[in-house]
C-alpha cells in the first residue's frame, strides 16, 4: 500500500522500505489490531536517486489504506457490497495513521528504543502477580 501510494504521489516508480510490527493487544489485553511501522519517507527512483516524500498529511494515506483493506475483504468474499457501502459511510472509520514520532538516520538510541517497544510483550509481565486461592483460612495453590 505504501509503495503504491508513493508511486502515485511522486508520479514515478520509487522503491521504498519499511519495517512493520503487528500488534494485537491494547489496554487490558483486549484484542485491538494495529501496526507499528518504521517507514522511509520516500524511495529510490530507477536512476538510484532518493525521492523525498514526507508524510505530512496522513488523512489521504489513511483513506487509501482504509479502502484497500475493505477491497481486500470484498475480494475475499468476507463482506458484501451492502456492508461495504455501510463501512464507507462511517464518519469515524476506525483507521488512523500517526506520524508524530520521527526517527532520523543518526538517531541510534531512538531506533533501539523503537525496536524494543515494538518487540515488547502484549502485557506487562511486571504487572502480573500471583495470588494463591484462600479457602476457609487455608492457602491452596491454584
Amino acid at each position: 500500500m505504501i509503495q503504491d501510494y508513493y508511486n502515485e504521489v511522486s508520479g514515478r516508480c520509487v522503491l521504498t522500505g519499511l519495517v512493520l510490527s503487528y500488534q494485537t493487544a491494547g489496554d487490558f489485553a483486549r484484542w485491538n489490531p494495529y501496526y507499528h511501522g518504521l517507514v522511509l519517507e520516500g524511495g529510490f527512483d530507477e536512476q538510484g536517486n532518493f525521492v523525498y516524500l514526507p508524510i505530512s498529511c496522513t488523512k489521504q494515506m489513511t483513506e487509501a489504506f482504509r479502502r484497500l483493506v475493505i477491497k481486500h475483504f470484498v475480494d475475499k468474499k468476507m463482506i458484501n457490497n451492502d456492508f461495504t457501502h455501510n463501512l464507507l459511510s462511517w464518519k469515524n472509520s476506525g483507521f488512523s495513521i500517526d506520524n508524530s514520532v520521527r526517527i532520523f538516520g543518526s538517531a541510534d538510541k531512538a531506533r533501539e528504543s523503537f525496536a524494543q517497544y515494538i518487540a515488547r510483550c502484549p502485557i506487562s509481565l511486571e504487572k502480573i502477580r500471583y495470588e494463591p486461592i484462600q479457602k476457609q483460612g487455608v492457602i491452596q495453590n491454584a
